[in-house]
C-alpha cells in the first residue's frame, strides 16, 4: 500500500513538472525580461539587469537549474518592488515571476518569492487584515509592535539589514505621533523591509517577525494607496 501511494505521488510530481515546463518556456520568459529591460519607468540599472537576465535565460536549457541566474532575478525583483509601479509594469512583472517560478520548478528547484516592498498580494486575494483594523491608531500600534519585535530579534541575531530596518521603524513610529507622516518615512520602511527579507538574515529570521512585517505592509497599503505614495514624494501626509 505504501509503495502504491509513493508511485502515485511520483507520477503526480512528474506530471506537474511536465505541465509547468509546457506553460513556461525559456523564450517567453526571455521576451518578458527584455520587455522590462526597455521599460523607461524603471531605473537604468534595473533595466540593464533585465536585459542581462533576458540574454542569459538560455541557461535554463541545461540539465540543472541556473542558481546564479535565479539569485540574480531575486535581487532584481526586490529592486523593482522597492517602489510603486504602474499597473502595466506590475502585470508584466507578475507574469515574469510566474515564468521564473515554473521554470525553476521544472528543474526540480523551488524559487521562493517572499512578499517585499510594494509587491502585490497573492493571486488568491487573501488578506491578513480586515478594513476595520486599518486606522491611524492601528497603524501606530502595528508599527510599535514591529519595532519591538525587530529589536528583540536584533538582540539575538544582529545584521546590518535588520538594524537598518529597525532604525527606519523607529523613525516611522516617531513620525506618526503628531497625526501626520512623511511619505518618505513610509517608503523607507517598505524599502528596508524588502532589503531585509531578501537578505540571508531575512531568510533565516524569526517567523514571528516575518509575519509582523507582512501585517505592517498590509496596514500601510490599506491606508496609503500606491498612487498616493507615488505622487507624494517629499511631502507630508495627513490621516
Amino acid at each position: 500500500m505504501v509503495l502504491r501511494v509513493l508511485r502515485l505521488f511520483l507520477i503526480t510530481l512528474l506530471l506537474t513538472a511536465s505541465v509547468l515546463a509546457q506553460n513556461a518556456t525559456v523564450g517567453s520568459a526571455a521576451e518578458l525580461a527584455h520587455r522590462l529591460g526597455g521599460n523607461q519607468e524603471l531605473d537604468s540599472n534595473v533595466r540593464l539587469r533585465f536585459q542581462i537576465l533576458g540574454s542569459q535565460m538560455e541557461d535554463f536549457n541545461s540539465k540543472k537549474a541556473p542558481d546564479d541566474l535565479l539569485r540574480f532575478f531575486s535581487d532584481t525583483r526586490v529592486m523593482v518592488w522597492n517602489r510603486p509601479v504602474s499597473p502595466l509594469l506590475e502585470q508584466t512583472m507578475r507574469q515574469l515571476e510566474g515564468q521564473m517560478v515554473a521554470l525553476a520548478q521544472s528543474k526540480g528547484q523551488r524559487l521562493d518569492l517572499p512578499p517585499v516592498g510594494y509587491a502585490p498580494q497573492s493571486q488568491s486575494g487573501a488578506r491578513l487584515l480586515s478594513s476595520e483594523r486599518v486606522t491611524p491608531n492601528g497603524l501606530q500600534n502595528v508599527t510599535l509592535q514591529t519595532e519591538r519585535l525587530a529589536t528583540e530579534v536584533l538582540g539575538r541575531n544582529s545584521s546590518a539589514e535588520l538594524l537598518f530596518l529597525r532604525d527606519n521603524l523607529t523613525r516611522l513610529r516617531e513620525d506618526l505621533q503628531d497625526g501626520n507622516v512623511a511619505s518618505d518615512s513610509i517608503r523607507s520602511v517598505l524599502g528596508a523591509r524588502a532589503r531585509f527579507l531578501a537578505s540571508g538574515a531575512g531568510a533565516n529570521t524569526d517567523q514571528r517577525l516575518t509575519q509582523q512585517l507582512t501585517i505592517l505592509a498590509e496596514v500601510l497599503r490599506g491606508m496609503f494607496s500606491v498612487e498616493t505614495l507615488r505622487a507624494s514624494r517629499g511631502q507630508v501626509l495627513t490621516f
